[in-house]
């Protein structure tokens, strides 16, 4: 008899009781996650499952093998049984529709069907709002999971927001269909919800609610719709609780409000995570007297004796991860750590709880730095569980006496404690440690030991859940618990890759000091964002601006503020910026024109070091008849020179490129029956009444902030910026002050080096602005003859956080129009709520201007405190003054007419007509954009440490260290890249070498003690919110090349020839001295290479990360090597030869070489760099390894075959049909075999590129002779990457992943190519005229294309087609693409 019958035979009672027990089982998982969810204590530990099972939700599968379970559905009778407690799991939803399909019945999908039909599936919201109405007579628990998305087995994210339509409008209904009826209600990881606003004030009509849970969430909560929730005057269980997302928390209320008061009833309050919170009320003792739990872990901020002292009637207390220490016993590690100048912890005493005594028996310690067992715990006789886990100072020399003395003590986690990473084994204290917590264990172990003939009673205790698993925690953690230890260290004196390498800091170097670091401490520093300036410290004032159409039809998502390829703008960027002291910015998005300005001015007294900043902010309609006018002169100009109109329409893209296209979204349309029960209008309606306000491009709100990281508190004066704003249209112009006329701050605060500061604003007035320069406030708007009103509103809260504001301003915006909505207005306004909180450190000025143009000019002045008032004739006023108005445009003017001689001292002029018309723009626009992208950063890498002894790896945490550097792309890699900044520091040493040096030492800086830097530096919740998860982690195994060694061998040469010549500057003793302090960092990152990449045979290398195991990939991928996708051989291996890694060892051999004997260092130091330069450098060593003799080209060497292809699974139907499914996957056709990889591209160049050719070798002549063949390489845009000829050209590596560097045109390439054939045509040799005549075609191609491509789109790209010419990838690119100017100086 089958399963099915075995079931329809049962009867409906026993049907029912199985089904409902099946959905209290914990979800399917190991021995040890099933431990977690059997274990039942009265507090959270570090390890407790974070999610609740959904129940008979994850079985709908049930009702296709039962036929009697379909039935029991439709029962009324079953309904009280079966759903008096439902959880909707988005992420369950979602998998067990795509199990359910009839076609599968029993039977699990594979892999491919499941993705396959995950992918066409989609949660309605209105079928789970209909589900939960059908039952709403039975429903008293509701849990919400996962609307965001959830974590798969694989450990990789699966966002779901695109998966449900489910809103807040949906939760606001189901929650009105159980408004009689829910006594519980849970949102666990549904963030979404409160972006969409907050739902709070909907909850709190929940009279019957005695528990509500809201978990796992990283928002912010706001006062008012939390003060709502003491209308719940039921509640018994309140759970307000973060998530924590790499070591911080991100979400929490600021302070409890006094409309809590009425929580009398209150049993259990959870507040974890909430870090703004720094005392609980005095009130709240006496205000639930029933109060039994209290868990206020990772709540940083807390004031724990004033806010525990009037508790005396608490059974559990959960003081987790707060840095706890006992009174007079501070770790001797944390104060060694913090006098070696280690950041400060967040460190609390361990307050009294001695007041607790009578009542106390569940206490969580857990994750804080106590050096030993507290010894007032001997003072809570009641106490029956303590975890002490993840305390890495606790040491035990002897059994606890404190714990002993406990008689009901019956569980004590004591995981993690005495963490050590000095050795290999255990240290004399370690073991003493060890030794008394298993005498511990002993005694516990004793006290349970049953007696007589109890042994009956006792396994029934142990199969009861505490005790048991207690006494396993404790007995098992010995050898499950201590092993982390050994982490980064693999043997005994061996550097710990957690560890910095042991030289001195080359940041402190004198050069890097003084009127060098006056000059740049303030600047455009946070690249990441369309405007934002800093300060280069670890803790500064931000300052940054966002700004939004209020006449889009949605446009709280259409915020703009981080510099995003998906905003679409049609152009921006840095027209000129010369690194220190001023830039000039457009930015064209939609209907507006907008320029931004800055400028720094030094005086000689009165001024800070730092210099006063001047910022102006103009705001026009864009005039696209003025645009197309333009285009037009430069296709005209373009056309001699056979580019244009015709290459354009090549590329398939319309004729007018305007960049990226606002997306439609899809809006579900209310019914008047929902609304009218939601209270608030229909689709229809509120299209209606979004009609009546601005046309789009025709308002703009401005959002100007400004926020200390150190936390202090700033000056704020909102109704001064009212003032100010006012005053400078009536006055004409100038950061005006109150309307008397004396100048005031609007934000203030202090910060070092510079102290007190103030930002001062104003506006200018249309007649002041209208002659200003195109993009300013005044251009493109003659009707404008009056100035529209400014309308000011604010926000001032206190935040630890700053790299989700742009959440946090649409998160207020939100709240303001729930508070409007509340107040019964109908008018929305998208404003601001006007709200400051007492000590804010985050101010947000909405400034909307109802009519274009609108200008407003900005002053950030040092040493202006708060409540001075600054008259004209005093020296401050004549500083506000010399940097707003008119003194600021003339002062920007200055600082053009620098910026360009110097541009064309430094590159030459390049109006020459062996040059592309536009060139100078365009050069102009890259060297700015690079210079304007530098970023600063300050925090630390996470990387995968290796388990030792067969324990799994772990993710720990380096050093907190800074990095000033440029950056790739500000929209899509606003952050440093080891490989790309070795390129990009060729151009910025030719601009200014002293920032050049500063950058290279921040790198150099970060080298652990082996000798590795992480290849991409993601430092600090600003960098680490723009990457996804998964990419976070560093692998201290993998490299990148080492481009640095291009610029230094340069510095060196140039330190040889000054010493040859006797002809020293500044300049060169500063490169002498920079790279004689690097010598000790440059040996040991060189060495880390020679050691961890060497090849199979002498004199070859092999980079390492590549997957061996793939089905996915084509080829599997080689992102260490920085060509990513570029074909290598099909079957990663050990025996693998890669020519491009073995030629940058060989210029990184002969840097170090060069280097070491120019600066005179001892001959052992050098001569194995010699040695080493010289074997590479052999040119018949190179041969016999590298170059394939049947055809001529270098080629890496590798087990390889070319017969595989990516093909999607077949599987056979009933009907002998074979049918495709699921996701490609690669097909190997034949065996690989040890050979020359068989594909020509950029690798293969790079014996030329490295100039390692002789050049009167006849290879030299084989190489150019392919570098021209327009079936391989040549493009008359420029070189592509991979030879036509090649079987992988422009193949998809994935089914997913487009071709990167399998066809497209990259500059950087392109220009060590141009570079190689200059050096070749210089040399003498019988090629030097083919050399010569490639450069001058291939440079020219580069040229044409770069330039033609920015006039067309506005921007410089990260990659180039290679039958097109069009730009691709992300954009702006003007890392290593910024290349062009270098080409077009022939340098």
């Amino acid at each position: 008899m089958s399963r099915a019958a075995c079931l329809e035979d049962l009867p409906d009672e026993l049907l029912l009781k199985i089904f409902v027990a099946l959905g209290k089982l914990p979800p399917v998982c190991d021995e040890t996650e099933a431990a977690l969810y059997e274990r039942r204590l009265p507090f959270r530990t570090f390890d407790s499952p974070g999610e609740q099972h959904p129940g008979l939700r994850a079985y709908p599968f049930l009702g296709q093998v039962c036929k009697r379970w379909r039935q029991l559905l439709q029962k009324d009778s079953s309904q009280e049984v079966l759903w008096e407690s439902l959880v909707i799991d988005f992420g369950h939803e979602l998998v067990t529709s795509v199990h359910t399909p009839v076609a599968w019945t029993n039977s699990r999908p594979s892999d491919e069907e499941f993705r396959a039909a995950f992918a066409a599936t989609r949660l309605d919201a209105a079928r789970m709002a209909e589900f939960v109405r059908l039952r709403r007579r039975c429903i008293r628990s509701l849990c919400l999971m996962h609307s965001e998305g959830y974590w798969a087995e694989e450990g990789e994210f699966v966002n779901l927001q695109t998966k449900h339509n489910f809103s807040l409008a949906h939760l606001g209904l189901i929650l009105g269909y159980l408004a009689d009826k829910l006594e519980e209600l849970r949102l666990i990881a549904c963030n979404d919800f409160f972006g969409m606003g907050s739902p709070l004030g909907v909850l709190a009509t929940l009279g019957n609610l005695r528990t509500l849970v809201i978990d796992d969430c990283h928002c912010r909560l706001y006062r008012e719709p939390v003060a709502e929730l003491g209308r719940l005057t039921s509640l018994e269980w309140l759970s307000l609780c973060a998530q924590e997302r790499n070591g911080v928390f991100v979400f929490g209320i600021d302070s409890i409000p006094d409309t809590w008061k009425q929580l009398s009833r209150l049993q259990v309050l959870e507040l974890r995570g909430n870090a703004l919170v720094e005392q609980l009320p005095a009130w709240m003792p006496t205000a639930m007297p029933h109060l039994k739990l209290l868990d206020v872990s990772h709540c940083h901020r807390l004031d724990l004796a004033a806010s525990l002292a009037g508790f005396s009637q608490l059974e559990t207390l959960a003081l987790q991860g707060l840095g706890l220490y006992e009174t007079g016993s501070v770790p001797p590690e944390v104060t060694a750590a913090s006098a070696a100048g280690a950041p400060p912890r967040r460190m609390k005493q361990l307050p009294d709880l001695a007041h607790m005594a009578a009542s106390l028996s569940a206490l969580n310690l857990s994750e804080n730095l106590l050096g030993a067992v507290p010894a007032q715990l001997s003072q809570l006789p009641r106490l029956q569980q303590i975890d002490l886990s993840n305390n890495g100072y606790l040491k035990m020399p002897s059994p606890a006496s404190s714990l002993l003395a406990l008689q009901q003590l019956s569980w004590v986690d004591l995981r993690g404690i005495h963490s050590e990473q000095q050795s290999t084994f255990w240290s004399p204290a370690k073991c003493a440690t060890m030794e008394s917590v298993a005498s511990l264990a002993r005694s516990l172990r004793r006290r349970r030991r049953p007696r007589g003939g109890a042994a009956k009673a006792s396994a029934g205790a142990r199969g009861s859940g505490r005790v048991g698993v207690g006494s396993a925690v404790l007995t098992g953690l010995v050898v499950l618990g201590t092993v982390a230890y050994l982490l980064g260290r693999s043997k005994q004196g061996e550097p710990s890759v957690l560890d910095p390498f042991p030289a001195k800091t080359l940041v402190s170097l004198p050069q890097f000091q003084g009127g060098h670091a006056e000059r740049l401490l303030w600047g455009t520093y946070r690249p990441g964002l369309y405007f934002g300036m800093r300060m280069r410290r670890p803790q500064s004032p931000l300052l940054g601006l966002m700004w939004v159409d209020p006449g889009r039809a949605d446009p709280l998502n259409l915020i703009r503020h981080e510099a995003q390829q998906r905003d679409g703008l049609k152009q921006y960027g840095w027209l000129e910026h010369d690194g220190e002291s001023f830039g000039v910015q457009q930015l064209r998005d939609e209907k507006y024109n907008i320029t931004i300005a800055w400028a720094k001015r030094w005086c000689e007294e009165g001024c800070s070091s730092a210099g006063d900043i001047g910022i102006t902010i103009g705001v026009s309609p864009w005039d696209a008849a003025s645009h197309r006018a333009e285009r037009a002169l430069f296709e005209a100009q373009h056309a001699e020179h056979g580019t244009g109109a015709a290459q354009q329409q090549q590329a398939g893209e319309p004729e007018d490129y305007e960049g990226g296209q606002e997306e439609d979204y899809e809006v579900e349309e209310l019914s008047d029956a929902d609304a009218a029960e939601l209270g608030v209008e229909t689709t229809s309606q509120q299209r209606s009444r979004a009609r009546k306000g601005p046309r789009p491009g025709t308002a703009i709100s401005l959002f100007l902030y400004v926020a200390n990281e150190d936390g202090s508190p700033l000056r704020f004066d909102p109704r001064g910026a009212a003032a100010a704003l006012a005053a400078g249209a009536a006055g004409g112009g100038g950061a005006a002050g109150p309307a008397t006329g004396h100048p005031a701050p609007v934000i203030g605060g202090t910060a070092e080096p510079v102290g007190d500061w103030s930002l001062f604003l104003g506006r200018r007035s249309s007649s002041s602005s209208s002659s200003d320069d195109e993009g300013g406030a005044g251009a493109g708007d003659a009707a404008a003859t009056d100035d529209a009103p400014l309308s000011v509103h604010y926000l001032a809260v206190q935040t630890p956080h700053y790299h989700n504001l742009t959440d946090l301003v649409r998160g207020a915006l939100y709240h303001s129009l729930y508070r409007q909505h509340l107040a019964g207005s109908r008018a929305y306004q998208l404003v601001l709520p006007n709200t400051a909180q007492p000590g804010a450190n985050l101010a947000v000025l909405q400034i909307t201007a109802s009519r274009l143009p609108v200008r407003l000019d900005l002053a950030l002045l040092a040493g202006v405190v708060a409540g001075q008032h600054l008259s004209t004739h005093s020296a401050a006023g004549a500083r506000l003054a010399a940097v707003t108005g008119p003194q600021l445009e003339q002062l920007l003017a200055g600082r053009s007419n620098q910026f360009v001689p110097r541009f064309e001292e430094t590159f030459g002029r390049m109006d020459s007509s062996h040059l592309p018309p536009g060139t100078l723009a365009v050069a102009k626009a890259a060297l700015s954009n690079m210079l304007g992208g530098m970023g600063y950063w300050f925090g630390h890498s996470l990387v995968r440490v290796p388990g030792s002894k067969g324990q799994p790896s772990s993710v720990q945490p380096l050093w907190d260290a800074p990095l000033f550097s440029a950056v790739p792309s500000r929209s899509f890699f606003p952050r440093g890249f080891m490989w790309d900044e070795g390129f990009h520091q060729l151009l910025i040493r030719r601009w200014s070498p002293s920032t050049s040096r500063e950058i290279l030492a921040h790198w150099l800086d970060l080298m652990t003690a082996p000798g590795w830097i992480a290849r991409e530096q993601i430092l600090g919740a600003e960098a680490r919110s723009r990457v996804p998860d998964e990419f976070v982690i560093q692998s201290p195994s993998a490299a990148n090349p080492p481009t640095f060694f291009l610029l230094l061998s340069a510095m060196s040469e140039r330190v040889a020839a000054a010493a040859r010549q006797g002809a020293w500057d500044d300049a060169t003793r500063a490169d002498a001295d920079f790279l004689r302090a690097a010598w000790p960092r440059l040996k040991g990152w060189y060495l880390w290479f020679n050691t961890t990449q060497a090849g199979p045979v002498p004199g070859s290398y092999r980079w390492r990360g590549r997957e061996a195991d793939s089905d996915k990939d084509l080829n599997p991928k080689t992102l260490t090597s920085g060509l990513d996708d570029y074909p290598r051989a099909s079957h990663p291996s050990g025996e693998e030869r890669h020519v491009d890694l073995r030629c940058w060892m060989a210029r990184a051999s002969r840097a170090l070489a060069t280097i070491g004997a120019n600066l005179g260092m001892p001959d052992s130091e050098v001569s194995p760099f010699a040695a080493t330069a010289a074997l590479l450098e052999d040119f018949e060593l190179l041969n016999r390894l590298h170059l394939d003799p049947t055809t001529g080209q270098y080629r890496d060497w590798g087990n390889h075959t070319e017969g595989v292809e990516l093909r999607k699974p077949v599987m056979v139907m009933r009907n002998g049909r074979q049918q495709p499914y699921g996701e490609k996957r690669r097909v190997v056709h034949e065996a690989p075999r040890q050979q020359f990889v068989p594909h020509f591209g950029y690798v293969s160049l790079f014996p030329l590129l490295m100039h390692l050719m002789p050049a009167d070798s006849p290879v030299l002549k084989q190489q150019l002779d392919l570098l021209r063949d327009p079936d391989h390489l040549w493009t008359e845009f420029g070189l592509r990457s991979l030879s036509k000829s090649s079987s992988l050209y422009n193949q998809y590596n994935t089914e997913h992943d487009p071709p990167y560097w399998r066809g497209p045109i990259w500059i950087n390439i392109n220009y060590l190519a141009v570079q190689a054939l200059h050096h070749y045509a210089s040399a003498r040799g019988p090629y030097s005229q083919q050399a010569a005549a490639l450069h001058q075609q291939l440079r020219w191609n580069l040229l044409r294309n770069l330039v033609w491509q920015y006039s067309r789109t506005g921007y410089i790209w990260e990659q180039y087609d290679d039958v097109t010419g069009a730009g691709k990838g992300s954009h702006p690119f003007t890392g290593w693409s910024a290349l062009l100017v270098l080409m077009a100086a022939e340098q």
